[in-house]
Parts: C-alpha cells; structure tokens; sequence
C-alpha cells in the first residue's frame, strides 16, 4: 500500500512537470515591484525573460505553420512562395513573380516590396535604401541577423530565413490585437505605413481611446472593418496560451490574413502617450 502511495505521488509530479513543459507560457520572471510598474516596463522584464520556446512564435517562416496547426476558421495565411538562398549575394528578379514580398524571418520592418518585376520599396536595417537590386546583398546582410536587443534575446534562436510572399495589396491596414492571457486588451490600427504613417488605438468595441504609442492618431477616420469581431476572436484563439503578445492580422477583400505574433512590441522603448495612461494599462496586467 505504501509502495502504491509512492508511485502515485512520483506519477503526479511528473505530470505536472510534464505540464509545464509543455505551456510556454509558463515562466518565472515577475519582479516585487510589478503592480506598480507601468505597461512598458513590464513589458521589458517579460521580454527580457523570455524562454528560448518562444522563438518558433516570433519566426515569421515556422509560425505559420503552427497557425495552421489551430484550424481556425476564417483565417488565411499568406502563401510562401518559396525561399532564397541565403549566400546568394545576388537578386534575381526574373526568377519572381511580377508582385511579391521579400522578408527575413527574424527581422523587423526588413522588406523589399515587389510590382511589375520592379522594386518600388525596400526598407531594413542598415540605413536607407534606394530600391536598387544592387543593394540587396547590403540588404540581406543586415537584415538576416537575429534582430536582438536587450528585450528580445530570444530571436538569436531564430535560423535565418529569406522568404518571398504573396502581394496582398496596396496600402493595407495592419491591425495589431494586444493580448494578455487570451483577451484583447486594445487593438492598434496602423494606416499609410510608408507614407504618412499614423496610427488610432480602440477598444474591443471599437471606441477609439485617449492615448497613442510610436505614432499619433490619423487625422481622418478609421471605419470599423466588416470583419472586425471576427479578427477579435481569432486574435484571442491565437493568443489563449500566451501571457501576453500582439497578434497582427490584414482584413483585405472581405479576408482576414495572419501577419505575426510579436511578443515585444517597439522593444518596450515607448511608452504610451500620454504617459499615465501607460500606468493604467499595467494595472491590468497582474
């Protein structure tokens, strides 16, 4: 009898060991002080403890197929065309579709937008560019390094990746759902990225609230998108087994796109404006 209470006590820890290995969002990282921080400092500590598990969600080549692993609904995921060799120094527009997308994986803002076999933007780190296929190899040297700051040392497990994308369209919004424990907590609607870009910040019903982030409020309205309960839902699918994250999803042509899963947004180096707002929005985080 005793030797069974042993062996159910053994089968019990290791199943809740077993458990938690298998949540990513399971980890320590909270500091004593954490009600009283504001929602970007938070927002730091959570970034700066992130466990190597969570680089699969940040790779933006390997995290599709994990969104198509949830069998949601109603949602697209943009087609990978195919991948570029990453030594090749050269780029082949011939060998693209007449419209395409560039991309590293395990980048931020590193992209080369394709039209009529022509590139009519390319934008990355390293500086600015002109848009010359002469530059790519500048391009694609700097921007297939693991984007790491001190917040997100977990893109360094991230195997660099040069993908090339459907073109989904002209100016697309890109709407960034900000999650936490599976809820939304404000959606983040940014407009005209590469020209004018601005940005409004609304609540789940669509109520545009007080404050903004990286960029003030456009100056025109915003209209609700038709299918914007339903990216609510699915943003709060994706995002149900993670602490908190941003979920980016495209509503274009009546079709809802996953972009991305950001765990860091802006590397918790602005703060939301004005600034006691940022304060309020940590509370929520407990």
């Amino acid at each position: 009898m005793q030797n069974k209470c042993i062996l159910l006590i053994l089968i019990t820890i290791l199943y809740f060991i077993l458990k938690k290995s298998k949540n990513i969002e399971n980890f320590s990282y909270k500091s004593s002080n954490w009600n009283q921080l504001k929602f970007t400092d938070k927002l730091k500590i959570y970034g700066k403890n992130l466990p190597k598990e969570y680089s699969l969600y940040a790779d933006k080549y390997l995290v599709k197929d994990y969104i198509k692993s949830l069998n949601i609904k109603e949602l697209h995921i943009p087609k990978t065309i195919k991948t570029l060799d990453i030594n090749n120094k050269e780029l082949n527009l011939d060998s693209l579709p007449e419209k395409c997308i560039i991309k590293t994986n395990n980048g931020s803002g590193d992209i080369i937008i394709i039209k009529n076999n022509k590139i009519i933007k390319m934008a990355g780190r390293g500086g600015k560019y002109k848009g010359e296929v002469n530059e790519y190899n500048k391009w694609k040297e700097k921007s297939s390094k693991p984007h790491i700051t001190k917040t997100e040392k977990h893109y360094i497990n991230i195997k660099p990746v040069i993908l090339v994308e459907e073109y989904l369209g002209d100016n697309i919004k890109d709407y960034k759902f900000f999650c936490l424990n599976g809820e939304i907590i404000f959606i983040q609607i940014d407009s005209d990225r590469f020209t004018n870009h601005c940005q409004n910040i609304y609540d789940k019903h669509f109520k545009l609230l007080p404050f903004w982030f990286k960029s003030k409020n456009c100056s025109y309205k915003i209209n609700k998108p038709k299918n914007f309960n339903k990216m609510i839902k699915i943003a709060e699918q994706i995002s149900k087994k993670i602490e908190f994250c941003r979920v980016d999803l495209y509503d274009i042509n009546d079709k809802i796109y996953f972009g991305e899963i950001t765990f860091v947004p802006e590397a918790g180096r602005r703060n939301f404006n004005p600034l006691k707002y940022d304060y309020e929005i940590g509370k929520l985080w407990i």
